[in-house]
C-alpha cells in the first residue's frame, strides 16, 4: 500500500491543498484511468511517487521506471501542471536521475515538507532539484489514514497487511541497504499512543484487523518495541500484527512472550546469511550464534517465521552457501519459511557499490539506474541453481525467487483469502510446495517418457 504518498497527501490536505490520490495497481486500463482523471480532475501541481526503481530480482529482473516514464508522457500529454517526482527510489538515486525524466522538479528527502517546496517553486528549463532536511519530530504531522484515499480492499485480498511505521531510521549498516540513505540513521520514534490510537481507528472506522510494522527494524530500540507489544495487548485478539524486518539479536524469551501476547501472527528475519564470513561481509551486526538462539526460542512459539537470505555477497562461495543451508536444515522450523534471493542489487553509496567499484564489477559512469547486480565471482550461477533446486526438492519450505511463480501465488492468495485461513498466505508454503512436489512425482511416473 502507499503508505508515504498517503502521508503526502494528508499533509498537503491539511496545508489547504485540494488533492487526489490515483492508485493504479489494480487497474486493467491504468491509462484510460489517468486520462479520465486529469480531464476530470484537472490539477495545478502532478506530484509522483515512486516507491522501487525495479524488483530488485537477479533472476528475474523486472525494471520500473519505464512504465513510470509512460505514465509522466501521458501525463504530459493531458496536463501543462507542473510535474513533481519524490519517493523511496529518488531518495536512493538521488540527483543521478536528472536527465531521466521529462518533470519539472525532483523532490529528494522526507515528503512532508512538499507542501512549502510547492509554495516557492517556480518552473525552469532544467529540473528543479530541491533536498529536504530530516524531519526530527515525525509526530507534528497528521497521519496517513490510507483508506481516506484509496481502496485498500483489493491489498487485503491479495495478503498485505495494513503498514504502520513506528519511527524512522536505521542505526545497521548492512553493505546492501538503503535505509540509512532514505530515512537517516537516527531513530525518530512515533508516540506509542498516537500509533495506538490510529491501529484503533483504522479497526473501528474501517474494520482492518490485519497489521504489519514496516520500520526498517521492528524490535530496535528493543526497550521502544517492548511498550508497543504491552500496548498491543490491550487490543481485541482479533486484531494481528506481523513482526517486519526483526533482528534477532533481541529476540529473548520476554521479547517472544510479549509478542506472542500482542497477538503477533508472523515474524520477518533479514538474516541474509547462515555463515559468519557473510555475516561480517555484509556488516549485520549479529553472528550465526545469536541466529541459532533466536531459533532455538521461537521453537517453543506457534507464531511462524519467514528467514530471509541474501546470496551472493562478496565472499560467497559454495562453502558458505552450504553453511546457511545447514542452518535452514537444523534450525528453522518445518513449518517456517526459507526464502532466498540470489545477486545483490547494488544501490549508490552503498558497502556493495563500493566492493564492486573496487573489484571492477561494475563501471565507474554506471549510474545505477538500470537494475545493476553484484553476485560473487566465487559463484558459478549455473552450479548455485541446480543445487538450490535439489535442496528445495527436500525441504518443502524453501524457496527462492527463481521458483516463484505469480499466477499460483495469486491463485493461492485468493484461496486463502476466501476460505478465511489465518494469515500470513506465506505459512502455507511447505503444504503447497508438498503437493507441487507430489504432483511431478505422479506426472513423472505416468509421462510417456517414464513408461
Amino acid at each position: 500500500m502507499p503508505l508515504g504518498l498517503c502521508k503526502v497527501a494528508s499533509v498537503l490536505k491539511e496545508s489547504g491543498y485540494n488533492v487526489k490520490v490515483l492508485d493504479l495497481t489494480f487497474e486493467k486500463e491504468p491509462h484510460k484511468i489517468l486520462e479520465s482523471t486529469i480531464k476530470s480532475f484537472q490539477p495545478e501541481r502532478v506530484c509522483i511517487g515512486i516507491r522501487n526503481l525495479d524488483n530488485a530480482d537477479y533472476l528475474n529482473t523486472r525494471p520500473i521506471l519505464p512504465s513510470i516514464k509512460q505514465i509522466i508522457d501521458q501525463v504530459r500529454s493531458h496536463s501543462n501542471a507542473p510535474l513533481i517526482i519524490g519517493g523511496a527510489a529518488i531518495n536512493v538515486i538521488g540527483e543521478r536521475i536528472k536527465n531521466y525524466f521529462n518533470v519539472d522538479a525532483i523532490f529528494i528527502g522526507e515528503g512532508e515538507v512538499l507542501p512549502g517546496f510547492i509554495e516557492i517553486f517556480q518552473r525552469n528549463d532544467e529540473p528543479e532539484i530541491f533536498h529536504s532536511t530530516e524531519i526530527k519530530n515525525i509526530d507534528i504531522f497528521p497521519d496517513a489514514i490510507i483508506p481516506e484515499w484509496i481502496d485498500v480492499m483489493p491489498y487485503l485480498a491479495m495478503d498485505s497487511a495494513y503498514p504502520i511505521q513506528t519511527k524512522r531510521g536505521c542505526s545497521y549498516r548492512c553493505t546492501y541497504c538503503t535505509y540509512p540513505r532514505i530515512e537517516g540513521t537516527l531513530y525518530r520514534k512515533r508516540q506509542v499512543e498516537r500509533i495506538l490510537k490510529e491501529i484503533i481507528y483504522l479497526y473501528e472506522e474501517y474494520s482492518i484487523t490485519y497489521f504489519e510494522f514496516v520500520d526498517s527494524v521492528f524490535n530496535t530500540p528493543v526497550e521502544f518495541a517492548n511498550e508497543i507489544c504491552d500496548t498491543l495487548a490491550e487490543l481485541p485478539q482479533n486484531i494481528k500484527f506481523v513482526a517486519g524486518g526483526s533482528n534477532p539479536v533481541n529476540f529473548t524469551n520476554d521479547f517472544v512472550a510479549r509478542l506472542h501476547k500482542a497477538h503477533f501472527t508472523a515474524i520477518s528475519f533479514t538474516v541474509e546469511s547462515g555463515s559468519d564470513t557473510l555475516l561480517q561481509s555484509y556488516q549485520k551486526g549479529f553472528t550465526v550464534k545469536e541466529m541459532i538462539k533466536a531459533a532455538e526460542i521461537l521453537k517453543n512459539y506457534s507464531i511462524p517465521v519467514m528467514w530471509i537470505f541474501l546470496i551472493g555477497g562478496s565472499g560467497e562461495t559454495m562453502e558458505t552457501v552450504e553453511e546457511t543451508l545447514n542452518f535452514i536444515k537444523n534450525y528453522v522450523k518445518k513449518s517456517d519459511v526459507a526464502y532466498f534471493n540470489i545477486g545483490i542489487r547494488v544501490y549508490p553509496e552503498t558497502g556493495i557499490h563500493e566492493t564492486a567499484l573496487k573489484e571492477e564489477t561494475i563501471p565507474l559512469e554506471n549510474n545505477l539506474i538500470d537494475p545493476t547486480f553484484y553476485l560473487s565471482h566465487h559463484l558459478n550461477l549455473e552450479v548455485l541453481e541446480k543445487r538450490l533446486k535439489v535442496f528445495s526438492r527436500k525441504q518443502p519450505n524453501f524457496i527462492y525467487s527463481a521458483q516463484v511463480d505469480g499466477k499460483s501465488i495469486l491463485m493461492g492468495y485468493k484461496i486463502i483469502h476466501l476460505l478465511n485461513l489465518p494469515r500470513p498466505a506465506w505459512r502455507y508454503t511447505p503444504y503447497f510446495n508438498q503437493i507441487k512436489n507430489l504432483t511431478a512425482k505422479i506426472f513423472g511416473i505416468f509421462s510417456p517418457e517414464k513408461q
